[in-house]
């Protein structure tokens, strides 16, 4: 019997050495190190590992993977979505700035309040 997390943990290696040495990958590549089929990668890497990608048309960069142990890219990866703290610097960076947001918008209120969600509304479109 293959182990529960036989192909994530491939994936965690794979990720991580391509961080290690600065390379991207593609969708096809991903498929070919782990076993899984390529729809698979592509919900994986969208919906699973996204805050740990860049992504540059068909190819992508991973970032903070080496900071994850592997059961926290366990978790990361499970079907139960848990939270995982994104420590990689665009991570923290966001979070305060979701945070700035937050307390402005509790400052201002009303109308401009308005204002305020609407820039909260370009800076989440922006930050996607």
């Amino acid at each position: 019997m293959v182990g529960r997390f036989e192909k994530v943990d491939k994936a965690y290696v794979f990720l991580a050495e391509k961080e290690r040495s600065k390379s991207s990958f593609t969708t096809a590549e991903l498929s070919e190190a782990t076993g899984w089929a390529i729809s698979s990668c592509r919900t994986y890497l969208c919906k699973r590992w996204h805050q740990h990608l860049e992504r540059d048309r068909e190819s992508y960069k991973p970032i903070g993977i080496r900071a994850l142990s592997k059961e926290k890219f366990r978790a990361l990866h499970s079907q139960k979505l848990q939270r995982v703290e994104d420590r990689s610097e665009v991570g923290i960076l966001l979070t305060k700035a979701k945070c700035c947001v937050s307390l402005c918008h509790r400052s201002f209120c009303h109308s401009s309040g308005r204002r305020i969600l609407r820039f909260y509304d370009r800076f989440a479109a922006f930050s996607s």
